[in-house]
């Protein structure tokens, strides 16, 4: 199993990284393969104009970095998506990588290219988890409701607000569920 894990935040070692790595870590002890991906590291911009290539059928005319980033999680089996919250939704940085998810879309808006693949989706946030479960709830709907992505787990962590303090027990206990059902 190939696994394409993306962080959103810019803290490669902030929660959603050490939460996404625990996912991670419990998939490759059950022979997975995995690729991290730090958004921040990267140039892209958002979707404009969305117009197809006609060299590389299926991705867009962009020439960033994220381009790279979409057709590997074309070739992966599953994606493993740390996205903080920090003004009442997924950072910008997650969603502009959620939005050009535009090229696996048809005129017609059948999707290609993600049915079937599983997804970890982790959301955190420094208010209390409770307050953002719509957000892990949304972006969990999108990626399976439209997409058609199995969603191998959810975790909704909140009340990090402090860099480097400790995750509760009970969210690593989830990722470690969740790379279990990645594989």
């Amino acid at each position: 199993m190939k696994i394409l894990a993306v962080i959103s935040s810019a803290r490669k070692e902030g929660t959603g990284a050490k939460i996404a790595k625990a996912v991670c870590d419990e998939a490759v002890r059950n022979g997975s393969e995995v690729e991290y991906v730090y958004l921040y590291d990267l140039d892209f911009k958002s979707c404009g104009n969305c117009q197809m290539s006609d060299s590389d059928p299926g991705f867009c005319t962009k020439k960033d970095d994220l381009v790279p980033v979409m057709k590997k999680l074309v070739e992966a089996d599953a994606l493993v998506w740390a996205a903080p919250i920090y003004m009442d939704y997924i950072c910008g940085t997650s969603k502009t990588f959620l939005d050009r998810f535009c090229i696996f879309v048809e005129p017609d808006f059948t999707v290609n290219r993600t049915p079937g693949k599983k997804a970890v989706v982790i959301i955190t946030s420094g208010a209390p988890a409770d307050n953002y479960k719509a957000v892990t709830e949304s972006v969990c709907g999108t990626l399976s409701g439209f997409f058609k992505m199995e969603i191998a787990g959810k975790i909704s962590c909140g009340g990090q607000m402090n860099y480097g303090q400790e995750i509760p027990a009970e969210m690593m206990a989830q990722a470690k569920e969740a790379g279990k059902k990645l594989v």
